[in-house]
This record gives C-alpha cells, sequence and structure tokens, in this order.
C-alpha cells in the first residue's frame, strides 16, 4: 500500500524536493512512509530544541541525482537513503552559534541514537542523518537482502 508523503512543519517541498529536478515522489510504500514519519519526527524534535532554523543542504534524490554525484566523486554510494526520501544533510543556519556537533549530541541524548549519522566524514561541519534501516526492517526478505549492509540502526561515519 502507497501512502502520501506528509512532511513536517519545518521543512518545506521545496527544502525536501530534489535539488537538480525540484520534485519529489508525492506516495511512496508503507516501508519508506513509516521511515521518513520517523526521521521527520527526529527532525521537528532538534529544531524545537534549539529554537531556530536549521538548512538543509540536501533531502530527496532522484536515482539520476545520485548517479551523477557518484560520477562526479562527490558521494561514495549509488545506494544512498536519499533516493528514498529518508535521509537529511543539515547543518546550522548562518546565524546560529550552533555546530553540527551540538545537533548531533541533541538528538543522541533525545533518544534518536538509533538514527544512521554521518558526521565525522565530512569534517563535522554538517551532519547527515537517515532512518534507512526502518526500510531494510519492514521490506519483504527478498528486497531487504539486497539493500546495502550499512544499513543497520546506529550507523556512523
Amino acid at each position: 500500500m502507497r501512502k502520501r508523503v506528509r512532511l513536517p512543519a519545518h521543512i518545506s517541498e521545496k527544502e525536501f524536493a530534489d535539488s537538480v529536478t525540484g520534485t519529489f515522489p508525492l506516495y511512496v510504500p508503507e516501508e519508506v512512509y513509516k521511515a521518513q514519519q520517523y526521521l521527520f519526527e527526529a527532525f521537528e524534535y532538534l529544531r524545537k530544541t534549539i529554537n531556530e532554523p536549521i538548512t538543509i543542504l540536501s533531502a530527496y534524490r532522484t536515482p539520476v541525482h545520485q548517479l551523477n554525484l557518484f560520477l562526479h566523486g562527490t558521494t561514495r554510494t549509488l545506494h544512498s537513503a536519499h533516493i528514498f526520501g529518508v535521509a537529511l544533510d543539515l547543518k546550522p543556519h548562518y546565524k546560529s552559534k550552533l555546530k553540527a556537533r551540538d545537533f548531533y549530541h541533541i538528538l543522541i541524548e533525545g533518544g534518536y541514537s538509533d538514527l544512521r549519522i554521518g558526521i565525522e566524514s565530512y569534517g563535522w561541519s554538517f551532519m547527515h542523518i537517515d532512518s534507512a534501516f526502518i526500510i531494510k526492517e519492514l521490506a519483504l526478505p527478498v528486497i531487504a537482502e539486497r539493500l546495502p549492509k550499512e544499513w543497520h540502526r546506529g550507523a556512523r561515519w
């Protein structure tokens, strides 16, 4: 069953959409929907905790966009959680005194330690968060075994 994507209060359609095409899927499989809602819940928790805007560098990416990033060496993976719309690349707003590492600690202390979080390999300048593990856990076994091994709860890089 497919469900309509529901963006949270502090993410606009423009911020969530692919930065090249300006699009995102309006309906997604139930597993993806559940993963998106958990990611959005974590984002809203972070946003409300810091009480200031957060810059979204990237959210949904089309598979073609992801392929182009991979071919140009800007990303290390073809199988990004971004192509499912369950990943956000975040950095503090330019007027903020906070750092990406503050985001990390707020999410961990807020009970979101099961999110996959990439921050160290980006020089702590921005933070990637995703809930791809939910798709893997809820998917049919034939699909789950094709998904990347790295898509597990609490992965860090």
